[in-house]
């Protein structure tokens, strides 16, 4: 994998200004599944080219697993506004 210090990202520039996204506890998707982690899920899913997610794919394979069971875990729902100085 190359690396180059002179490349900036933004990942919330990919974002709408105000999103709903879905917050709950779970745990990592691969082993050792981990719990205690925070997710925080995009409600709206948001498109990406085929190119796009192939070269995800080349870096990140097989980052899912099945559903899991609920637990009686709590799923909250919230509105997120980018600031303007998020961009």
């Amino acid at each position: 994998m190359d690396h180059h210090d002179d490349v900036e990202i933004s990942p919330g520039a990919l974002l709408p200004d105000t999103v709903y996204v879905y917050r709950y506890s779970g745990s990592l998707t691969t082993p050792p599944c981990s719990e205690n982690v925070r997710w925080i899920v995009i409600a709206e899913p948001i498109e990406f080219s085929q190119e796009h997610i192939e070269t995800f794919e080349k870096f990140y394979s097989g980052n899912n697993r099945p559903l899991q069971p609920h637990n009686g875990r709590a799923l909250r729902l919230m509105e997120v506004h980018r600031g303007a100085d998020d961009e």
